[in-house]
């Protein structure tokens, strides 16, 4: 679902961490294995359809300080990062994902629901490709407001066509 969502920024991160023989998704499992930071598997919730995995939601506080953007920061991630920062504070819904057989079903619904009991009384916050019509139409029915866009980069800082946009609650 991760790499779903994040429109194949997730398998880039994890093939430039990779050594030779490693896999990839491997290596990515790995980084969610552990019980720190903010891919953790203690940040994600699944959900079952007919005992298959029908979705996946993944949420995390956002300090209150600014995320730092080195010198060394992909560049494909630097937008991502100045949308966070706009949402210092918040419950960020990192990833929410369904597979394809299973939307439509109120499935995304039911994680927002989920997500929002999670954050108690703090604001949230999601980012979303433009043009993932059904998931904007989704998040602006439960009561997302638009705060800012960013254009998505490629790994090289080129625009690679559509935005990211920060939604907000």
């Amino acid at each position: 679902f991760l790499n779903e969502a994040s429109e194949g920024i997730a398998l880039e991160f994890w093939e430039s961490l990779t050594r030779p023989g490693q896999n990839p998704w491997h290596v990515g499992a790995d980084r969610m294995l552990v019980t720190e930071g903010d891919n953790s598997w203690l940040n994600w919730t699944v959900a079952e359809r007919a005992g298959r995995v029908a979705g996946g939601l993944c949420c995390y506080e956002i300090g209150r300080e600014p995320q730092t953007i080195y010198d060394t920061t992909p560049l494909n991630f630097v937008p991502l990062i100045e949308l966070e920062n706009l949402a210092c504070d918040s419950c960020l819904i990192h990833v929410l994902a369904n597979g394809v057989q299973h939307r439509r079903l109120g499935i995304g619904r039911m994680l927002l629901g989920h997500a929002e009991t999670q954050s108690g009384q703090r604001s949230q916050s999601i980012i979303v490709v433009s043009n993932n019509e059904p998931a904007c139409a989704l998040y602006l029915s439960v009561g997302f407001t638009e705060a800012a866009r960013r254009p998505m980069l490629d790994e090289l800082g080129q625009e690679k066509g559509g935005d990211w946009r920060l939604l907000v609650k």
